[in-house]
């Protein structure tokens, strides 16, 4: 069976005002650390109205481009020194499928629906995120 995989998106919905991010050049992945090795992620416009000071953030295209997975894997690994390394990993792996997993950052906007609605039951941890599964969960929710 020949599957064709969707691409990874590169319009995202802005976490503080909730409109699309239609170009990946309006946008920043920010991080504010809330607690020692807890972060809090976001896809905000780089506006002032939605983008927080005094936050980290990197530029969204950098995010979506090929070292953009080294920032993501930096955070996470045990041997590099980082002042931001991550221990909420919840937090981290939501940003990071966000990022990349295709059709996750519109799915995403229905996923705690569909688990209550128990449209994921039955579904394995690497099942839920397939493409099939999130575009069902598009299909069904939006």
């Amino acid at each position: 069976m020949n599957t064709i995989v969707p691409k990874v998106t590169t319009k995202f919905t802005c976490d503080t005002c909730h409109k699309k991010i239609t170009v990946p050049s309006e946008g920043f992945v920010q991080w504010i650390q809330t607690d020692i090795g807890k972060m809090r992620f976001s896809i905000v416009h780089k506006v002032k109205r939605c983008f927080i000071a005094r936050s980290s953030d990197a530029e969204l295209s950098t995010m979506l481009s090929s070292t953009g997975i080294l920032h993501l894997d930096s955070w996470i690994d045990p041997t590099m020194p980082n002042e931001y390394a991550v221990t909420d990993l919840e937090s981290y792996w939501e940003i990071r499928r966000r990022l990349t997993y295709p059709l996750y950052e519109e799915a995403h906007l229905y996923m705690q629906q569909a688990i209550q609605d128990g449209f994921l039951n039955g579904y394995n941890e690497i099942m839920q995120y397939t493409p099939d599964t999130l575009q069902g969960i598009i299909d069904y929710y939006s």
